[in-house]
């Protein structure tokens, strides 16, 4: 993937960070024909419960795949220590 897709990812994710998210641990991109495969791992308070992961994740598939087509995305979380 071109470093411009993965600039408009890491915006995505910034845009989270302070709220529910911590930081951003790792993003991994490649590209596979047509498909953009995409694995994410997030830090996050450590008392989050899985409902609330479980929404901003959705919320983060759905704003990167509303920017960028043909996407399939992992998202990891990882409580803070």
């Amino acid at each position: 993937m071109s470093e411009n897709e993965n600039l408009h990812i890491k915006e995505i994710i910034a845009k989270y960070v302070g709220n529910d998210v911590i930081s951003l641990k790792n993003l991994r991109t490649r590209k596979a024909g047509l498909k953009k495969n995409i694995e994410i791992t997030l830090i996050v308070e450590k008392n989050m419960q899985i409902c609330t992961g479980h929404k901003l994740c959705d919320k983060i598939e759905d704003e990167i795949e509303a920017c960028l087509e043909n996407t399939d995305i992992a998202i990891h979380l990882e409580p803070n220590d």
